[in-house]
């Protein structure tokens, strides 16, 4: 068979198979290089045609694409910019979280300026009061049923009251002058001291440093 094979092969044989596989061969590598969009009929390529991971966003003419296009769920939050999905309703708030230590105490202000003097107070219940200097004598002003004739200094630091209008059963005293005094008020039953006449009250003022009796000025109630 391959010698009357061979007796059949001639040159032109030979030059015309040649050049029948070159153009062949050319076409294909023509289909395969040339084909563009205007040779495909419009709605004959499908999913299955393209290769998975192919397109691009460049492959996509822009705006071409509507929401027929997305198969629905298909997006995520993350396929979205900065601000293209609207806010949801705000949740409810949470539980309250446990209270934090308390702060150190800050540092004292500074003292603030005086109030107004605020209006008198209502009638106590003393029978008689006044306001004696260091020397005896009685502000009338600020006394009640206290007069200079029913004191007298009798002493370093000795203050007598006598003749007064009222039995005493209490007094209380307060100095105004010097905050070292310490007084003692007694009353006519334990007076031991010298007073001119029969007195009803005394008072002494000490210093607290020294023990020695000093004048001092002071508040006096009776009641």
């Amino acid at each position: 068979m391959l010698n009357g094979l061979r007796t059949h092969l001639t040159y032109a044989n030979a030059t015309s198979s040649l050049a029948l596989f070159l153009v062949l061969s050319s076409a294909g590598a023509y289909a395969a290089t040339q084909i563009g969009s205007r040779e495909i009929r419009d709605g004959s390529v499908r999913s299955a045609d393209i290769r998975n991971n192919e397109l691009r966003g460049a492959d996509v003419r822009n705006r071409s694409l509507t929401g027929a296009d997305v198969r629905d769920g298909s997006l995520r939050s993350r396929d979205f910019g900065a601000g293209q999905l609207p806010g949801g309703p705000q949740g409810p708030g949470g539980p309250g979280g446990p209270q934090g230590p308390a702060a150190p105490r800050g540092d004292t202000g500074p003292r603030g300026p005086a109030g107004t003097e605020g209006p008198p107070g209502p009638a106590g219940s003393a029978v008689a009061f006044a306001k004696v200097d260091a020397f005896g004598d009685v502000d009338e002003s600020r006394s009640s049923g206290v007069t200079d004739a029913n004191v007298s200094n009798a002493g370093l630091g000795l203050y007598c009251f006598d003749d007064l209008a009222f039995p005493v059963r209490n007094v209380v005293i307060t100095s105004t002058d010097f905050t070292d005094m310490m007084g003692t008020a007694r009353l006519a039953s334990d007076i031991d001291f010298e007073c001119p006449g029969t007195p009803d009250a005394i008072v002494i003022w000490r210093s607290q440093s020294t023990g020695s009796t000093e004048d001092n000025g002071f508040f006096v109630l009776f009641n």
